[in-house]
C-alpha cells in the first residue's frame, strides 16, 4: 500500500510518496518491508500499489464493521483516512466518512483476515 497525503494533487503525489517516504531513488512499488519514516498527521488516501486503486469503505457505510475494499478513485470521503499518531509511534487511522477506525476483525493476527 502506499499512502497518500488527500490535501496534495494526484499528480504530484507520487512522487511525493517517494521523496517523503523512501528517500531519493526510493522504489514506491518495493512491499519488501515497513517505512521507517514517520506520516505527519493528517488525511490521506491509501492506494494499492499493484492496482492503483484507493481503500475505501464499502458502499460509503458507516457502520462498525463495513467491508473495506479497493475500489477506482472517487473523491468520496469513504477513501479519505486520518492519520493520529499515537504516543507509542503507532497510529489510529480512521475513516473521514464514517469517523470509524480501521481494524483487523476480530483483532485476528492471521494471513488473510479481514479488515475492517
Amino acid at each position: 500500500m502506499r499512502v497518500m497525503n488527500a490535501e496534495r494533487e494526484m499528480n504530484d503525489e507520487y512522487d511525493y510518496f517517494a521523496d517523503r517516504l523512501l528517500g531519493d531513488g526510493g522504489n514506491a512499488n518495493d512491499c519488501s518491508g515497513p517505512v521507517s519514516s514517520r506520516l505527519a498527521e493528517g488525511t490521506y488516501h491509501i492506494v494499492n500499489v499493484n492496482s492503483g486503486k484507493p481503500v475505501e469503505v464499502a458502499t460509503a457505510g458507516t457502520a462498525n464493521g463495513d467491508n473495506v475494499r479497493q475500489y477506482a478513485d472517487t473523491r468520496c470521503p469513504c477513501q479519505q483516512w486520518t492519520l493520529s499518531q499515537n504516543r507509542d509511534g503507532t497510529y489510529d487511522i480512521t475513516n473521514v466518512n464514517s469517523g470509524l477506525s480501521l481494524e483487523v476483525a476480530g483483532a485476528d493476527y492471521s494471513n488473510g483476515a479481514n479488515v475492517q
